[in-house]
């Protein structure tokens, strides 16, 4: 399979591709910004606020390649894309997603290895393993997958500088702390010298949610409700990564609105893959799947988020099964003999 892609030519850069990707995506963003300078009616700025969420994480899908080496051949250019993508546009650091991603494809859905297993319970054991509050909100994930979803962006802000602050003095540390404080000065400090304070308030929060939103939309869609790996548990490269993920199927809007996630399957295979050539590697992989016996999940957008809440919905009720039952055993004692 691997010749096949290589023969094929798909995994050479796309310079053409994303010289025009990162112009028009950083293009609009700025657009954005001046837009929102220019009006002074709230419900107008906050619709501008709602379309820069999801510029901004388009800026981040375009981090995500440059982590992954797919949009330069140099090491040394992809980082620096990646600092200006992830550490000053979006936030939430290029370290902590770096080393957060590669355990993550190193592993995809293995308990204890996969840093992403920990976004939600996806086995009753997980759950169980909850603490105070956050034991409170993963035993309502079901009814609260869009509340966890929007706070994820934030969540990963606060990774970010925690795991650098974390790291040994280098240069990959102070550069993404720097682009991370700049981040913080522009996009939050500044606003409150622009705008009334609670204007800036809620302009700050709702990009973060909204950004939440659409980044969680799109990336819980992978693996989550796929197989989950136990600890111990043995595959093969490919089976490892084909068995935890879902496609979802493409088209134009898809392809666009999920940054070429969507080929999640063929970007776990070949993760240096520019995101243009995986609608052409597709049919490889899923003929490669198809005469080695290996189950090719894909499914459409609303099909994908069926089978999440399902399974979200399924550890919640197996879990509360398995309390109850403890909890009857421990009050349950034999007669007292006479």
């Amino acid at each position: 399979m691997r010749k096949k892609v290589i023969d094929a030519g798909l995994l050479e850069r796309q310079y053409g591709y994303y010289a025009f990707k990162i112009f028009y995506t950083l293009a609009t963003f700025a657009g954005l910004i001046a837009l929102m300078l220019s009006i002074s009616n709230f419900w107008q700025q906050m619709l501008v606020v709602v379309a820069l969420s999801f510029v901004s994480v388009q800026v981040g899908l375009l981090g995500h390649d440059s982590a992954h080496l797919a949009i330069f051949k140099s090491a040394k250019w992809n980082e620096l894309a990646g600092l200006l993508f992830f550490g000053f546009i979006t936030g939430i650091g290029y370290n902590h997603w770096v080393w957060r991603h590669n355990a993550h494809h190193a592993n995809p859905n293995r308990e204890g290895e996969d840093p992403d297993v920990a976004s939600y319970a996806q086995t009753t054991e997980e759950l169980a393993g909850k603490k105070g509050t956050m034991k409170f909100v993963y035993e309502r994930q079901h009814r609260l997958f869009i509340i966890i979803t929007a706070a994820s962006v934030t969540a990963y802000q606060v990774y970010g500088l925690s795991y650098n602050w974390k790291m040994r003095s280098s240069f990959q540390k102070w550069a993404d702390s720097i682009m991370m404080g700049l981040h913080f000065t522009v996009f939050w400090a500044v606003p409150f010298l622009l705008f009334a304070w609670w204007k800036a308030l809620i302009m700050i929060f709702l990009l973060r949610l909204m950004m939440g939103v659409y980044f969680g939309a799109v990336s819980a869609t992978n693996h989550k409700g796929m197989r989950v790996l136990r600890k111990g548990e043995v595959l093969g490269f490919v089976e490892k990564q084909v068995l935890t993920t879902r496609n979802v199927r493409n088209g134009a809007v898809v392809d666009f609105a999920y940054g070429g996630l969507n080929y999640q399957i063929e970007h776990h295979l070949f993760p240096a893959m520019p995101r243009i050539n995986f609608n052409k590697c597709k049919p490889i992989v899923e003929k490669f799947c198809k005469e080695n016996g290996i189950p090719y999940e894909e499914t459409g957008v609303l099909e994908s988020y069926r089978q999440i809440i399902g399974a979200l919905t399924k550890v919640v009720i197996e879990y509360r099964k398995a309390k109850s039952a403890t909890t009857i055993a421990q009050t349950s004692f034999p007669p007292k003999p006479i």
